[in-house]
């Protein structure tokens, strides 16, 4: 499912921030290296949405570097499914 779908089909929040939509992350830690994380949050200006990524320094998250990414389409795999298959 993509990222617009899942806002389209999420029960509306409420509240004094109900009109603003999310971004979510993913973290990692590489075999020989420090804990990264990936930060999607939807742009203010303009279509699509950042991608932040940061480095775990041991006491705070440091800014590695960001770009602007046209679309986002998160999937997970079901275990025992394998590898997970372009539709």
């Amino acid at each position: 499912m993509d990222l617009a779908e899942l806002y389209r089909t999420s029960p509306t929040p409420s509240g004094p921030d109900a009109e603003d939509v999310f971004g979510f992350e993913v973290r990692f830690t590489i075999q020989r290296g420090p804990r990264r994380r990936f930060r999607f949050e939807p742009r203010e200006r303009g279509p699509g949405w950042w991608r932040f990524e940061d480095e775990w320094t041991g006491c705070r998250w440091r800014p590695v570097g960001r770009e602007v990414v046209e679309y986002v389409d998160l999937r997970v795999t079901p275990a025992g499914q394998g590898e997970c298959r372009e539709r």
